[in-house]
């Protein structure tokens, strides 16, 4: 089952997303949203987060699925429950599940490791991504 995420899911679960970005018509705006690393300080931020811990991949990957990515997911939910802008939340929706799974699966693998963290360097990393 673990080859067939890897090789079938994954892929496909991103070309949604990729293909969501086909959705932003303005040029300009759509450069700095696929630029937010370089442009959004808090997207800036969470990336250096994650690079300082990606030797401790799994435990930060689930960190930036299952966490990072809640607030904004949050403020587009936000204006669904307003009924407002319905291509974007449903996308949304979708975006939102496949994170969630991607933290799901970090996890199940993270279970999988014969050789884990201590649970002090877990909390830490856990703690600083909060």
């Amino acid at each position: 089952m673990l080859p067939d995420f890897d090789v079938f899911l994954l892929p496909a679960i991103r070309n949604v997303q990729l293909a969501s970005g086909d959705i932003i018509k303005d040029s300009k705006e759509k450069h700095r949203l696929f630029n937010a690393i370089k442009n959004i300080p808090c997207v800036a931020k969470k990336a250096k987060w994650a690079l300082d811990w990606i030797h401790e991949r799994l435990v930060g990957f689930a960190c930036v699925e299952g966490i990072f990515f809640s607030g904004s997911f949050c403020a587009i939910f936000w204006l669904k429950k307003r009924g407002m802008m319905p291509g974007l939340t449903f996308s949304n929706e979708l975006i939102s599940r496949d994170e969630g799974l991607h933290c799901d699966f970090a996890c199940l693998l993270y279970s999988l490791l014969r050789k884990q963290l201590t649970e002090e360097m877990v909390r830490s990393i856990v703690h600083e991504a909060v």
